[in-house]
């Protein structure tokens, strides 16, 4: 991966220079995007003519002057500048460091990767696609000499999106890329190239019905709009579903003979075998299975199963050929601890998955301290990833010479990565007796500041007093040597306690540059996308988390709601189902289902599944997190199912004055204009719930308020109540 911490400027999406850097007037954010669009000399008539079109001031290359000077004395401390090019100006000092360039460079790598490797390829364009923030310059280069370029930039988007779709078919991910593309083609109903794509992936999948009705639905729309017939390829690719053609249709035989590889670099770690005396063995094998896994995260490229869902396998009878198979990887790493007296041994073998050859193994013999396990531990990371990937990893992280905070902080991680009031409030007790153990053990305070931060975020205790405490302990552990990625990531959570999406998406993105392999950070992120309206960023992050950590029910709700937000509700049902069967107790899961059951039509299953969910009607979510949401929802589904005094019901229960947003969508709903109005003109800061309804969901209901203003403003107050950007087109 290419470190997007490089980057200095930012033009895909709004300008501004990355980090510290004043805020731009106007015409210094144009001056800079042009010049950093452009990747040249731009005449002084040609900024003159940006700057200022057909009212150019009477000395305008005096006045040219002064606006480049300003954006000089701007750009001075980050060691860039304006050079004078003859009768021009380009931009100096950011070679490499700008979003555009970086992400040109990127998809033509993922073309160049597409043919011969779909997983290098497929990495590729999805770094590429997360540089965007919205449209380039943000809307600056209206009726300007650079809209060509915008519509260049914009194009190659498209094509990168296109790209890794490609990938996603070639690795026989066809569900996925139907989901994707049912939105794409609603987005772009005439671009033919998706079309070809949806009735590919649908075939793929055994979907031929479905694919030929694509070929319908694309051939109406561009009869419609165009007075055309689809193209050549799509024409062939229908005659062959007609006649089915084997080159095209679904054969479980070649499936079975040619399946698809997981990407070479990926790897579970299996929870290691203990064998002796237990007691000691199990604190070393649980020790050494979290540290191991911490550091192989931090291997760029390398995909690791985080360790909530290697921890599934522990004493499994699945051969490892079967468990590689369901977990997605190549590889397999087994392992056994023995102690003996004051002595461990601790024994690991590296497993080519699909032939069950032995890559690598190694034994080790050593006393039982900490200072030998940490050794020990160091080493055999080193070794694994260097037999995986032939990469180094980051200096060693001095960690503790206490067994017993040692212990604890193992213990505290089990226990956080459950995610229940109950674990939680049990990994806050662990981590701080580590604390108390060892005050110089940096992981310990980083663990508490996370399961702190988690509870203030899950609604379980008082918000102020638990993200205060968290504070002090992430400041606890940034004066020590803590690993960075989860210093990052727990500053991330307390910044999203906070309401504060813009530095803690910045945090998360921080570690993810440290750790690629941290699960939750990739999760996490999703989450914060999600909750400020990103989709896109959001499918992408939850899609990453899920494939590191596929038995966490926390990272596949977020895949679920990614999936609504893009308009896949089948998808989404999908994976709130799996979510549910992965922790039956996990009712979130539950909330998603029932929405993507009304998007389906499905309204009264919708309402079944929604009424347990209410608090008013018949009980509550696991976390407080979505406020008065699920009653919501349940009523917008009553609605749609004809039961109109039943709605009525449950609007009484929603508390109009904190959740004006979940109550004014009910009277939306109703046909109660102006009451919904006279509510979504409150200022209250909109939660969690609010903003997931705002940017997601019901938007045929949304779609019932004609006065877009209101809807800008109120995608304006939910971006000021998490300190974000609102999303494109929001922002008039």
């Amino acid at each position: 991966m290419e470190p997007n911490g490089d980057i200095r400027i930012q033009v895909l999406g709004p300008v501004r220079i990355v980090d510290r850097a004043p805020a731009l007037g106007p015409k210094q954010q144009l001056l800079l995007g042009a010049l950093a669009l452009r990747h040249g000399t731009l005449s002084s008539d040609e900024l003159a003519e940006l700057l200022w079109q057909e009212r150019e001031p009477r000395d305008a290359r005096a006045a040219l002057q002064v606006h480049i000077s300003k954006l000089r004395s701007v750009l001075a401390p980050f060691g860039g500048s304006v050079r004078r090019e003859g009768d021009g100006y380009a931009l100096s000092g950011f070679d490499g460091r700008i979003d555009a360039l970086r992400f040109e460079r990127l998809a033509k790598r993922g073309h160049e990767l597409l043919a011969s490797n779909p997983h290098g390829a497929c990495a590729k364009f999805a770094e590429a696609l997360d540089l965007w923030h919205g449209e380039p310059v943000s809307g600056l280069a209206t009726d300007t000499t650079l809209q060509g370029e915008v519509a260049r930039l914009m194009d190659l988007r498209l094509a990168a999106v296109r790209g890794r779709i490609e990938a996603d078919i070639a690795l026989g991910r066809y569900e996925t890329a139907v989901s994707e593309l049912r939105l794409r083609t609603r987005e772009n109903p005439l671009h033919e190239g998706f079309w070809h794509q949806l009735m590919v992936a649908l075939a793929g999948a055994g979907r031929v019905a479905e694919a030929l009705a694509a070929f319908d639905a694309a051939r109406r729309a561009l009869r419609d709009e165009l007075g055309t017939d689809p193209g050549p390829p799509l024409r062939e690719l229908h005659r062959m579903l007609l006649h089915q053609d084997p080159a095209v249709m679904p054969s479980r035989s070649r499936s079975a003979q040619t399946p698809i590889a997981p990407a070479p670099d990926s790897v579970v770690v299996l929870p290691f075998e203990v064998i002796g005396e237990r007691d000691h063995a199990e604190l070393l094998a649980n020790g050494l299975h979290m540290d191991l896994l911490t550091e192989l995260s931090r291997v760029p490229r390398l995909t690791v199963i985080s360790r909530h869902s290697a921890l599934a396998y522990a004493e499994s009878e699945l051969r490892l050929d079967e468990i590689a198979a369901q977990l997605g990887v190549a590889m397999v790493v087994t392992g056994s601890v023995q102690v003996d007296g004051g002595r461990f041994r601790l024994t690991v073998h590296l497993v080519d998955a699909a032939t069950g050859t032995q890559r690598w193994a190694e034994s080790y013999d050593n006393e039982l301290s900490t200072r030998s396990v940490l050794s020990v531990q160091r080493d055999l990371a080193l070794d694994i990833a260097g037999s995986l990937a032939r990469r180094a990893l980051p200096r060693e992280v001095p960690t503790t010479s206490n067994i017993e905070a040692y212990r604890l902080v193992i213990e505290g991680r089990m226990q956080f990565d459950r995610k229940t009031e109950q674990s939680l409030g049990a990994a806050v007790d662990c981590f701080q007796r580590a604390v108390l153990a060892d005050p110089d053990y940096g992981a310990a305070w980083a663990g508490l500041a996370d399961a702190l931060a988690m509870s203030a975020d899950y609604g379980y205790g008082d918000q102020m007093s638990l993200v205060s405490s968290a504070e002090a302990a992430v400041t606890r552990a940034l004066t020590m040597s803590t690993d960075a990625a989860m210093v990052h990531a727990s500053r991330g959570l307390i910044a999203e306690s906070r309401r504060d999406a813009k530095f803690a998406l910045a945090e998360y993105e921080q570690a993810l540059r440290e750790a690629p392999g941290h699960a939750d950070a990739h999760s996490w992120h999703a989450w914060v996308s999600l909750v400020t309206g990103r989709a896109e960023q959001g499918l992408v992050s939850a899609r990453r988390s899920v494939e590191l950590n596929p038995l966490s029910a926390e990272a596949v709700t977020n895949l679920a709601l990614a999936h609504l937000a893009a308009q896949n509700p089948q998808s989404a049902l999908d994976e709130a189902r799996r979510a549910t069967a992965l922790s039956p107790t996990y009712t979130t899961s539950l909330y998603y289902e029932g929405i993507a059951l009304y998007d389906l039509g499905r309204v009264e299953d919708a309402v079944g599944v929604l009424t347990p969910l209410s608090v008013g009607v018949a009980g509550k979510l696991t976390t407080p997190w979505a406020g008065m949401a699920p009653h919501a929802a349940l009523a917008l589904a009553l609605l749609a199912s004809g039961s109109i005094d039943a709605a009525r019901d449950v609007l009484a229960t929603i508390d109009r004055r904190d959740y004006p947003v979940e109550a004014g969508l009910v009277h939306l709903g109703l046909g109660e204009i102006d009451a919904a109005r006279e509510l979504f003109d409150s200022d209250v800061p909109l939660g969690y719930g609010a903003c997931l309804l705002l940017h997601h969901h019901f938007r045929g209901t949304w779609a019932l308020l004609s006065d877009d203003a209101v809807r800008r403003r109120l995608l304006r107050h939910a971006a000021r109540s998490w300190n974000s950007e609102p999303p494109a087109g929001a922002a008039g």
